[in-house]
């Protein structure tokens, strides 16, 4: 039986990463269990005492807690609090993709855990499901700070090379390895992350560590199936532009972030309702919860009425413009143009992306009931 120190007794190991080994132990001072990270001997000093430093300034509920560093045989032992649960990818692999209420909660948590390490100067750089453990009660912690980046110190990547997990490493990382990393590459990982959460498979797993390591460079990850703004946030975090990432993350704390897809277009029915008269604009808003189906409705609906005008405006290739037929000289063709007289509303037809359609959402909302035209004019559905 070994014991560190003369008061950690090391029991089972628990598992086993890149930087060292795990063991159960018990602490005889404080009676209770631990966990002991073993540094392997190929792994500096230095960097250890980099993840103990990085988590000695971290005082949250999400993320790891050191105790104590030791020094045995000039090598680091880092004294962590012992967690009960699993890490997230074993649940993946187990239980592949996951609810998207589940999957917005781990999000929501691990969001927390990096806005923290970030108010205080530490960037992970290696987030990834194995980092996140999943407690029996539901709530997450992040750990492994081991290749963590601190404010104020030394970098111990060596120019050009990107440390990081392949598959989970920031396009501007891979790009600008010699560079300070920045939390939104956090960011980009927890996209990473959650998309394998919710897909069970990660959006950058190739055939080789280097195709997955540099796959972010020049691929995007399938749209997957999943409530809209739950699917919109992790794309948004997985964006090549560092500063949609934050936005992005943000949505994951919208409380109808895993709302289904009928939720989006409740609004575009309510805005059909109201244009015809069935619903006046007073019925449609009084009990509206948020504004934010109704503002897609707008946005839909408008596109649609200016293209129908932009045809309108179209000359008949086939016909003399200046020279209508008698059977066109009382009302106008859909394909016919319009006399100089008439009024035309000019605006031009926006082009969007399907990605880009998010950002034409307001993130504000009201806290008032849920509405749905069916509610108002149930002969309308």
């Amino acid at each position: 039986m070994t014991r560190l120190a003369g008061r950690y007794t090391l029991g089972e190991v628990l598992g086993e990463g890149g930087m060292g080994r795990v063991w159960r132990a018990y602490d005889d001072v404080t009676r209770r269990e631990v966990a002991v990270k073993e540094i392997h001997a190929r792994v500096s000093a230095e960097r250890a005492i980099r993840e103990a430093r990085a988590m000695a300034r971290l005082r949250h509920a999400e993320i790891v807690r050191i105790h104590d560093v030791l020094d045995v045989d000039d090598r680091p032992w880092i004294v962590m609090e012992l967690l009960d649960g699993r890490a997230l990818d074993e649940v993946i692999a187990e239980r592949g993709g996951l609810p998207p209420e589940e999957v917005a909660a781990i999000g929501r948590g691990v969001l927390r855990a990096l806005r923290h390490a970030h108010r205080q100067g530490v960037v992970h750089r290696d987030v990834k499901p194995a980092n996140v453990f999943v407690r029996p009660d539901g709530r997450i912690v992040l750990t492994d700070f081991g290749i963590s980046s601190l404010d104020g110190e030394d970098r111990l990547t060596a120019t050009g090379f990107a440390i990081g997990t392949p598959g989970f490493v920031a396009p501007e990382r891979l790009r600008h390895a010699d560079l300070p990393p920045e939390p939104a590459a956090d960011l980009f990982s927890l996209g990473a992350l959650l998309y394998m959460a919710l897909t069970g498979t990660a959006p950058f797993a190739r055939a080789t560590p280097l195709a997955s390591l540099t796959a972010p460079l020049t691929d995007r990850p399938a749209r997957p199936a999943g409530p809209p703004a739950l699917v919109a946030a992790i794309l948004g975090m997985l964006s090549a532009d560092p500063g949609r990432r934050a936005a992005a993350a943000h949505r994951l704390t919208e409380p109808r972030v895993t709302a289904p897809a009928r939720e989006a277009f409740r609004g575009v029915r309510l805005l059909g309702a109201v244009l015809t008269g069935k619903v006046t604009v007073r019925e449609a808003l009084r009990p509206a919860r948020e504004l934010r189906g109704v503002l897609i409705g707008v946005v839909a609906v408008a596109s649609v009425m200016g293209l129908g005008y932009a045809l309108r405006g179209v000359p008949d290739p086939s016909g003399d413009p200046a020279s209508p037929s008698p059977s066109s000289s009382s009302s106008l063709s859909p394909r016919s143009p319009l006399p100089a007289s008439t009024p035309v509303l000019d605006f031009p037809v926006p082009t969007l992306d399907p990605d880009d359609l998010e950002s034409l959402m307001p993130t504000r909302t009201f806290d008032l009931p849920t509405v749905d035209v069916c509610d108002i004019q149930p002969d309308l559905c």
